[in-house]
């Protein structure tokens, strides 16, 4: 059966085993005997009476434990170290992208500032050769 029952904190179990024979003859005379009247020959003390004896098979016990072995204090440091792992991947992406922006501006200001030169000497050519 399917249940979302917590597991019980004891449990006992015994293994039954069953075996059976008819009385001893001798047995059933004595206490035929003994018996009220209606059941006083031996025949009907050997059909309807029953002796019950239990015993255990053997005194072996088995003792089953949970122990928890991933507690709170592992599962809060597999979280730490996930998180630290995912900040520190955020803040070096961070970082590259703030270098690419600086070499993309210093890399823009050095073709511009190039570039003005360049204009700035072929402007003074053309007005000097005319």
């Amino acid at each position: 059966p399917v249940c979302n029952c917590p597991p019980p904190c004891k449990e006992t179990q015994y293994h039954a085993q069953l075996s059976s024979s008819s009385l001893n003859k001798y047995y059933a005379e004595k206490k035929a005997s003994n018996l009220p009247p209606g059941y006083s020959t031996k025949e009907d003390v050997m059909e309807n009476l029953l002796v019950i004896d239990i015993q255990f098979s053997s005194m072996q016990v088995s003792e089953i434990r949970e122990i928890v072995t991933y507690g709170w204090g592992n599962f809060l440091g597999d979280v730490g170290g996930v998180l630290g792992l995912f900040l520190g991947a955020s803040a070096f992406t961070i970082i590259e992208f703030g270098q690419f922006f600086v070499f993309a501006i210093a890399k823009w200001w050095l073709t511009y500032k190039d570039d003005t030169r360049t204009s700035k000497k072929l402007d003074k050519k053309r007005s000097s050769a005319r």
